[in-house]
């Protein structure tokens, strides 16, 4: 296999291959592999996967010069992706840093897999909103995500809308009163709908 087919097999496997054109796995600083299965500051036993971008041609977004900019180095961030199986995964992107050398303003990489710049992948979150379709809680769609609830409570907030439910009453209602069990007043009454028999609701006194 060639490297370019490993390359293009791990994208495919991390479902990001439609994304990424400059990002491809890279070995970590220490390693001659670009994967490592190791603890994560938890202590949970996590598959750590490194990708990272060349040098490239691009466009300075303040000046809109081509091609005209040096690397200031590498910043590295982590993202979560989805589990393969029981194991988390975590993307390790390293991103360039450059400054412009008409303008001197300085600027990033942008990494087309990331989800709204949060330490989350699209496909992760492409997966979580699946799984909210398919009425999984909250809770176990963060535990299998890897994303905390608050994060999983504005992916839903942001990308689900609920439409508004109206309820209509019957063209006839009946209101029937009767003596009420409880301690907030004698009498009750009961509002039903007298062509399907169905008790609408049940008032205090």
């Amino acid at each position: 296999m060639s490297n370019t087919d490993y390359i293009n097999v791990i994208l495919e496997i991390l479902q990001i291959n439609v994304f990424s054109h400059l990002f491809v796995p890279a070995p970590f600083m220490d390693s001659s592999s670009c994967i490592k299965k190791i603890p994560d500051s938890n202590g949970v036993i996590t598959l750590f996967i490194h990708l990272q971008s060349p040098v490239a041609p691009l466009v300075c977004p303040h000046c809109s010069s081509f091609n005209h900019h040096i690397s200031k180095g590498l910043r590295s961030i982590e993202l979560k992706h989805f589990s393969f199986g029981s194991i988390p995964v975590v993307l390790v992107v390293s991103y360039h840093r450059y400054i412009c050398k008409d303008c001197s303003s300085y600027f990033s990489e942008n990494i087309p897999f990331q989800f709204d710049n949060r330490k989350a992948t699209v496909p992760n979150v492409q997966s979580a909103l699946f799984e909210m379709k398919e009425n999984h809680s909250m809770a176990s769609i963060s535990r299998m995500h890897g994303l905390g609830k608050n994060t999983i409570y504005r992916i839903f907030n942001e990308n689900i809308h609920i439409p508004d439910r109206f309820y209509h009453l019957s063209s006839v209602i009946s209101i029937d009163e009767f003596k009420a069990t409880s301690d907030k007043g004698t009498y009750a009454f009961n509002i039903v709908d007298p062509i399907t028999g169905k008790t609408l609701d049940i008032i205090e006194d």
